[in-house]
């Protein structure tokens, strides 16, 4: 099985940060907990399944992105 590289900008972790902090202060702890969890479960699964999450509609046709 092939393992892939993962890495998470400084801006991608900086933004989890504020979700995170957002729904802790508006919603509950548990929720950004579970939130935080989810997402970073989700990139930790691009290791093994890059193709498992397509790209989101807003950054599809984004050259930078597609480029990669």
């Amino acid at each position: 099985m092939v393992t892939y590289k993962v890495s998470v900008s400084d801006e991608a972790k900086g933004n989890l940060r504020q979700i995170y902090e957002y729904l802790e202060e508006e919603v509950s702890l548990t929720t950004a907990e579970k939130v935080r969890d989810g997402l970073l479960d989700a990139i930790a699964d691009l290791a093994n399944m890059p193709q498992r999450h397509g790209l989101a509609k807003e950054i599809q046709n984004d050259t930078i992105i597609a480029g990669c």
